[in-house]
């Protein structure tokens, strides 16, 4: 895997913390291009430092937490709590303006043109299901729940019968595990498995034997 960062922040916030920023950055940037994880007039992504010791293996958990103290602790970079549940603690990072302006990416990061002051703690404000402990953008083998779009283009693509919003719909109430138990590793392959047991079940039993 490589990793890169920006020298302008590298100057300001030392080399691990420009590559910190450069994931961050990479992450906010796709969020804003389609239009998700919007709060308090910024967007956002997240992680947790479990999940950064995996993307930065030569680094350790307490190196991680020591890079994102000091960034915070400099307004690099702001934290908030944008989680389901209470009891998910993943933590979201947003940028300042002037991480924006060093990518050259002006106000448009944020809508209002400003940034405001993030909210902490509030445990009941994401909608859909509780977010994953972990967001890449490099490919650690790890389990990505698709999108409903992304199911529909998959299954326009087999021309199968299968109904992508019941699929979608029916996975996330299983939090994507299969029937025996473990962790779904591709989706697509439980859509070819859907497909085979279509042909052999009734409709109105299917979705009760499905198995990848």
């Amino acid at each position: 895997m490589n990793h890169s960062f920006n020298v302008e922040i590298a100057k300001i916030y030392g080399v691990d913390g420009a590559i910190i920023v450069e994931n961050l950055y990479f992450w906010i940037a796709k969020n804003r291009a389609n239009e998700k994880h919007y709060h308090d007039g910024q967007y956002w992504t997240y992680n947790s430092v479990n999940a950064f010791t995996v993307l930065f293996p030569y680094w350790s958990y307490k190196q991680i937490r020591r890079i994102l103290d000091n960034l915070i602790k400099k307004g690099a970079i702001n934290t908030g709590n944008y989680n389901k549940v209470g009891y998910d603690k993943t933590k979201w990072y947003g940028l300042s303006q002037h991480i924006f302006d060093v990518y050259h990416l002006g106000t448009s990061i944020c809508p209002n043109g400003h940034t405001d002051s993030p909210k902490r703690a509030h445990p009941i404000t994401q909608k859909g299901k509780p977010i994953p402990d972990i967001n890449t953008n490099i490919n650690t083998g790890i389990f990505k729940n698709p999108t409903i779009e992304e199911i529909k283009t998959y299954c326009h693509e087999r021309k199968n019968k299968i109904d992508p919003e019941h699929f979608f719909d029916y996975q996330v109430s299983r939090g994507w595990i299969l029937s025996n138990g473990k962790k779904m590793k591709c989706w697509k392959a439980t859509i070819r498995t859907w497909e085979k047991n279509d042909k052999k079940t009734p409709q109105k039993q299917m979705y009760a034997t499905f198995e990848d």
